[in-house]
């Protein structure tokens, strides 16, 4: 038994951020589909049938599908028929407006508030500019009002007060709406910040990496041209030139740096099903990563080639005198 969210769709082929890795979104009112995360520790997939349960009320339901879940990991997901069986009285507390590019939000917001009355959040900032003693009570039983609805989830409050020999009386009826949360720029400005950072860190390592694959191949190239000093000095007597002679030690340590490309490459791949296999499906641009495979071996010829740069000093005719 474990304990889990529900999100709540009339129809979820109508949602934009929500793709099942398996199976198909649920239809009916006994079904169901299960994050990734809720289904591998579950041990339940698609075509199972679970028992969930809901103040003391339980009902089967058919698990349709699997659905990635990077924010969302412990959660399942049914139709709003689907939690009236477990709660008759359900009714939806949070609406999902989706609006046009270029809509403005604020001129939305007062839309809304027009047709439906201000919002908790407007009412407790309205409320500050009170001036007359019966409009001080009546604000600070708004703001009371507020925060209760705010921090509580209470959604209906009465309140009645005495005060010089006068009796202020209201209620939250007329607060249909309780909060505006616009979720793209929440989404961007967190989403911004971690990218920043990702993307610093990332350009960090990769300089770093960088820099000590260079210092690796310079000294793996000096040493490898002391070693053969004797031997590339007669091929130069044999008529090859420098550039030719540094071609061909840049080309001897491709193999092992293309072994390093493909073996890292593999530990990627399998570090991206091991990810797939807690949070679901995540794209892979295979030929931008055989891209990259071909940047980097470009990068490890380069680096060994002017490693190799050394051979100019070697002279024929000091060998020959030695």
């Amino acid at each position: 038994d474990r304990a889990a969210m529900v999100d709540i769709y009339d129809d979820f082929t109508e949602t934009e951020n929500i793709f099942p890795m398996e199976g198909r979104f649920p239809a009916h009112d006994n079904e169901i589909m299960l994050s990734k995360a809720t289904s591998n520790e579950t041990g339940f997939g698609t075509g199972d049938t679970v028992t969930l349960e809901l103040n003391s009320v339980c009902k089967e339901y058919l698990v349709t599908g699997i659905v990635t879940a990077l924010v969302n990991a412990d959660c399942i997901y049914m139709t709003a028929d689907g939690i009236r069986r477990l709660c008759p009285t359900y009714m939806p507390d949070l609406f999902e407006v989706y609006t046009e590019d270029g809509t403005d939000t604020e001129k939305l917001r007062t839309v809304l508030d027009e047709t439906y009355g201000n919002s908790a959040v407007s009412l407790g900032a309205e409320s500050e500019g009170a001036e007359s003693y019966e409009a001080r009570i009546r604000a600070r039983a708004e703001q009371v009002m507020t925060a209760l609805m705010q921090q509580n989830g209470i959604t209906q409050m009465e309140y009645s007060i005495q005060a010089n020999g006068k009796t202020v009386s209201g209620s939250s009826s007329g607060i249909l709406i309780k909060d505006y949360q616009n979720w793209p720029e929440m989404v961007s400005t967190v989403m911004s910040k971690l990218v920043h950072a990702t993307s610093v860190l990332t350009t960090l390592f990769m300089f770093l990496s960088a820099a000590v694959v260079m210092l690796i191949l310079s000294i793996l190239m000096e040493s490898e041209i002391r070693r053969q000093r004797r031997e590339l000095g007669i091929m130069k007597g044999m008529g090859y030139t420098s550039k030719e002679l540094m071609l061909q030690l840049a080309f001897r340590i491709m193999p092992t740096a293309l072994l390093a490309v493909v073996i890292g490459t593999l530990l990627a791949v399998g570090a991206t099903v091991l990810l797939v296999s807690f949070i679901g499906n995540v794209p892979v641009n295979l030929p931008a990563v055989l891209l990259l495979d071909c940047c980097i071996l470009a990068f490890c010829f380069g680096c060994a080639y002017l490693g190799a740069r050394k051979i100019r000093k070697i002279s024929v005719y000091e060998l020959m005198t030695e």
